[in-house]
């Protein structure tokens, strides 16, 4: 079984997003130095418990680099 997603406001979170929003995030992700995208904590368990089950596939990015 195959799990794709979309990752924008659905599991993964932009700073800008959380200054507006401020849910309860950790940075999960780190662009030229800068924390750039956030999880819930509650989300991080989720999808690690789901990845030893499934392949999941991001479906959507951030720059050319996560891309390839």
């Amino acid at each position: 079984m195959v799990f794709a997603t979309d990752l924008d406001r659905t599991i993964i979170y932009s700073k800008r997003f959380i200054e507006k929003y401020t849910p309860a995030v950790m940075p999960v992700e780190v662009h030229l130095g800068k924390e750039i995208a956030y999880m819930t904590k509650k989300a991080v368990e989720n999808l690690k418990r789901i990845s030893k089950l499934i392949d999941i596939i991001p479906v959507t990015t951030r720059n050319i680099g996560e891309y390839h």
